[in-house]
């Protein structure tokens, strides 16, 4: 539909295509007008065809969308970085105000030590793994 209206809205009544002068009236300068001639032009043959148009249109739409996506797969990938993050300062506030009141961690989370150590032999996979993502996220975006 939307091909259809731009196509119909440049077209001259003598050709059956678009030609970079068609775009003329539509911009301010020839450079702008020559310019978005060129992103609907994909075989660069210097005329552009209802289905030419057709093309580039879904592809721009395809585009867009994946990249909404993308960004939604973004957000949601750092709002888990952010818990992870909340709750290893969650874990340090906690040991920082047993110093404060006194508690001598060393001697009395020993056994809380031996638990983190057990733990992570378990969670050794899933913690290389969200390793991974993480950095996979930030090289690719």
């Amino acid at each position: 539909c939307l091909a259809r209206s731009i196509y119909t809205r440049f077209k001259d009544r003598r050709w059956t295509y678009l030609l970079p002068s068609d775009f003329y009236p539509a911009f301010t300068t020839e450079e702008a007008a020559k310019a978005a001639f060129r992103v609907f032009d994909k075989d660069d043959n210097g005329d552009i065809s209802r289905a030419e148009i057709k093309t580039r249109l879904v592809h721009v739409y395809k585009e867009r969308r994946f990249l909404s996506r993308s960004m939604r797969d973004v957000g949601a990938a750092l709002k888990t970085l952010d818990q992870i993050l909340l709750l290893f300062a969650m874990i340090v506030l906690f040991f920082i105000s047993l110093s404060v009141f006194g508690v001598d961690v060393g001697n009395s989370l020993t056994s809380v030590y031996s638990l983190g150590i057990a733990a992570s032999f378990i969670f050794k996979n899933s913690a290389s793994s969200v390793f991974d993502s993480i950095m996979f996220l930030f090289v690719t975006q």
